[in-house]
């Protein structure tokens, strides 16, 4: 049973009404609602905290009015929309495997639309959870029927009301024309010697009770199997992610380790060039400081021999010359 949220009577003054019911928001909160495991997160778990995903859907199509509340009730406002039809359908007798088919006239297929704009996306998330459709009787008089009867009238809408009943006298309108025409067929056929109808009557109610139970579980069972495959690719999808975000993960290590190793080794290559710079700036200096030495020995030798020539041409004898700048 859907439980009506109490902020839900307020929606209506906090947002407009084509906000809560038309384009583009029900259709952001549908689509959220359709990927597999996000309506089963919120019937278990706490919807106002799971209703920020929601809002952030909301606000990258560029809508940053609602809040938290108005998404519960938006969620809410689906909810009703399917029970309502749901209910519809049954008053109606109308199967749903030919709703969802488009076997129906265009009448009660444009009436659906009106009333549940996303049915056909809806049952197979919906059909496995528990919604109150249950048509009670109005003569009834017992507790169950008088307050449902008291919720319908808290809840429902005096002027749709009004309008499914004008459409129920049509339709049953054109249900008698339709049974008058097949009873003018049958008795055309019944004069032309075809199969009598007490013969058909005998067996056709029975076979088609079981085609419809037949059509109606095929149905069941095609909308389960496409929700479970579309799970089942979309974990197949994350976990094949994952796998290729740690191969990505692993060259990225490899690449760093690498260029690490590449790094190490040209820094050492650095340094054995720098001490070998060291090592011929050394041997420069070294090698400058003897040739400076050599260049003033040899500047002392000269100046002595020219000081010998100077006193030799002044008459000095070789003996004191010897004795004052030996060689």
């Amino acid at each position: 049973m859907v439980h009506v949220h109490p902020a839900a009577r307020r929606c209506s003054k906090r947002l407009p009404k084509s906000h809560l019911s038309g384009l583009p928001l029900q259709d952001v909160v549908v689509q959220w609602v359709l990927r597999p495991g996000n309506y089963q997160r919120w019937r278990q778990g706490r919807k106002k905290k799971i209703a920020g995903e929601i809002l952030a859907e909301l606000e990258a199509v560029g809508c940053r009015g609602p809040d938290a509340t108005d998404v519960v009730c938006m969620v809410e406002s689906i909810e009703k929309q399917y029970v309502n039809l749901a209910r519809w359908i049954q008053k109606n007798e109308i199967r749903a495997s030919d709703l969802l088919r488009g076997e129906v006239d265009e009448k009660a297929c444009s009436k659906a639309k009106k009333i549940c704009p996303s049915y056909c996306d809806l049952v197979p998330v919906f059909h496995e959870f528990n919604f109150d459709i249950e048509v009670h009787s109005s003569s009834s008089s017992s507790p169950s029927s008088s307050s449902s009867a008291r919720e319908d009238k808290a809840n429902g809408d005096e002027a749709e009301e009004k309008e499914e009943k004008e459409d129920d006298v049509k339709e049953v309108e054109d249900k008698e024309d339709k049974e008058d025409d097949v009873t003018e067929v049958e008795a055309n056929e019944d004069k032309a010697g075809t199969v009598a109808p007490e013969k058909v009557d005998a067996t056709a109610g029975h076979k088609r009770s079981i085609e419809e139970i037949s059509q109606a579980r095929s149905q069941l069972i095609a909308c389960k199997l496409d929700y479970e495959m579309a799970s089942k690719r979309e974990i197949f999808n994350t976990e094949q992610a994952k796998r290729q975000c740690a191969i990505e993960i692993e060259r990225f290590r490899l690449d760093g380790e690498k260029w690490r190793s590449e790094t190490e080794r040209y820094r050492a290559e650095i340094m054995q060039a720098r001490m070998e710079a060291e090592r011929a700036r050394t041997a420069t200096e070294q090698h400058l400081g003897e040739v400076q030495r050599e260049r003033y020995d040899m500047t002392l030798r000269v100046d002595g021999v020219t000081s010998r020539h100077e006193l030799a041409a002044k008459g000095v004898a070789s003996e004191e010359i010897d004795q004052v700048l030996p060689l």
